[in-house]
């Protein structure tokens, strides 16, 4: 019997949410147009967080031949990718294991990154849109947040979802929702922008969200698939769901485009984790 909408949105409600520096880090993010200035003033109101920019950018900018002082130089020198998985990472760990799709907040995470450095890339490197890209990497790191939510509605007995051929289906049976229903009201509980709340609603049906949306949507689309195949997937429901072919409207990736970008991102995925002790 699956649980009701008001039960799931009173878990919404109760969900433990990132701290208030990082849900507003997230609407900045969510912004293109955002700048320097905007994560500079953000991070110089949490002095635990200034301190681990500061280390952190100390520590990996050796290149750098004098110390590193202030926050605008440190979010410089990292990158706002960096600077938004050094934040989130903090924050992933703390839901702890996720038994509903056998799996755990850290390796939710892992396939998030990926997810996100694909989805970056894509935008970047084929679309050709450097502010969008950005939102498309904050994008990419969330875009299965509803899985926290939906997790203690699932049976334990997995083999009632591995055995079904269409796992949002199956979820919205056994729950009353999908994953991505349930992070659209973690989204709009925690008022995140409409940029990231479209990504996380439809990044499993690219084709529905917003047109003014759909490239960043499709690119954290083909990031989660790329995530998967790539070896980082999501638990019991990795490769369980279907490719929207129509993804060369919006991001019109070639093989040999592929095939960079494959390079691209493991590379760019040790880095990150190396750099973020993971």
């Amino acid at each position: 019997m699956g649980v009701t909408k008001e039960e799931v949105l009173q878990s919404a409600q109760e969900l433990k949410p990132f701290n208030d520096t990082t849900t507003r880090l997230l609407a900045i993010m969510g912004d293109p147009t955002h700048s320097l200035h905007n994560l500079t003033e953000l991070i110089q109101t949490d002095a635990v967080l200034s301190l681990r920019v500061l280390q952190h950018a100390n520590r990996y900018c050796t290149h750098i031949e004098r110390k590193i002082e202030t926050i605008d130089e440190a979010i410089f020198f990292i990158g706002e990718a960096t600077l938004t998985a050094l934040i989130l990472s903090r924050e992933a760990h703390i839901y702890g294991e996720l038994p509903g799709y056998s799996t755990n907040a850290t390796s939710l995470w892992d396939h998030s990154l990926k997810t996100a450095l694909y989805s970056h890339y894509f935008i970047e490197k084929i679309v050709q849109d450097r502010h969008l890209a950005k939102v498309a990497y904050t994008a990419g790191l969330i875009h299965d947040i509803g899985k926290i939510l939906l997790s203690p509605h699932l049976p334990k007995e997995h083999s009632l979802l591995v055995d079904s051929p269409d796992f949002l289906e199956k979820e919205k049976e056994l729950t009353g929702f999908t994953h991505t229903e349930a992070g659209q009201l973690i989204a709009k509980t925690w008022k995140l922008p409409r940029s990231l709340r479209q990504a996380i609603t439809w990044h499993h049906a690219p084709s529905q969200a917003n047109k003014r949306f759909q490239p960043l949507t499709y690119a954290v689309h083909l990031g989660d698939i790329a995530s998967m195949i790539t070896g980082t997937g999501t638990g019991i429901d990795s490769f369980s769901y279907l490719l929207d072919e129509s993804y060369p409207e919006h991001i019109p990736i070639g093989e040999d485009d592929f095939s960079a970008a494959m390079l691209a991102v493991e590379a760019a995925y040790t880095a990150t984790r190396s750099q973020l002790q993971l």
